[in-house]
């Protein structure tokens, strides 16, 4: 693999890493407005 290609394989897998990030974020946020509902409607 030459470094080019190299680079582009580096730069495509920290894309990849980022899109995760924000799903987990995404999905992190989710949970909260979840657990915040359930605690309005229990009161």
């Amino acid at each position: 693999m030459n470094e080019a290609a190299f680079d582009r394989l580096a730069e495509e897998i920290r894309a990849d890493i980022e899109h995760a990030r924000a799903l987990v974020r995404r999905h992190v946020a989710f949970v909260r407005e979840i657990r915040s509902a359930r605690r309005f409607l229990l009161e």
